[in-house]
């Protein structure tokens, strides 16, 4: 959230590298006790190699998001199903999907690459606490066990955003540090 501005949190994560085959998982908790009445929307962004010329289904890595909550599953761009074309996609969930209290799993699933591995950026708005960040990747063919799954943390931790300055006119790559909230463990992000 911007300070004294709004009350909506960011979860923000550039250039994870995914492998091919696995799978990570964001989970945050609905908080609406600010008066926060903002839909959780996560976008998922990944550079894709050129396809083949004159391909007609040209992605070539093929990463796909959605966010589960419970028993009910939703997937990016308006569809009911998995995004087997674009290399951005979008999940706005609806209200009624925000319950206050609701865990929310984000889901990043790395299937069907070319190569071994792809990085991706992931960007997460909405009332929400986070009960993890950074998750080690789970294998596909079976869903994580009960002590694989991290403990829930109060504290939102700054985030670290990798910027570039275009006014040299080549690429120079600093980390800047953004305190979206008060943090009481100081501690930054992978």
């Amino acid at each position: 959230s911007l300070k004294n501005r709004n009350k909506i949190s960011t979860l923000a994560i550039n250039d994870k590298w995914l492998q091919n085959g696995k799978r990570d998982v964001y989970r945050v908790i609905i908080d609406k006790s600010d008066g926060c009445d903002e839909d959780l929307r996560a976008t998922l962004a990944w550079y894709d190699p050129p396809g083949p010329v004159g391909c007609t289904k040209c992605l070539v890595n093929d990463l796909d998001l959605w966010i589960k909550d419970g028993l009910t599953m939703v997937h990016p761009n308006g569809r009911n199903f998995p995004d087997t074309t674009n290399n951005v996609e979008r999940i706005r969930t609806q209200p009624e999907v925000n319950r206050d209290g609701q865990e929310m799993r984000i889901f990043v699933n790395a299937k069907n690459l070319a190569f071994n591995g792809q990085k991706y950026s992931l960007v997460v708005t909405g009332c929400f606490t986070r009960q993890d960040l950074a998750t080690k990747p789970v294998d596909t063919a079976r869903a994580p066990a009960v002590e694989e799954r991290p403990a829930v943390t109060t504290t939102r931790p700054p985030l670290m955003f990798e910027m570039i300055d275009t006014k040299l006119g080549c690429p120079n790559e600093r980390l800047f540090e953004l305190e979206l909230n008060t943090s009481t463990d100081g501690e930054a992000l992978a």
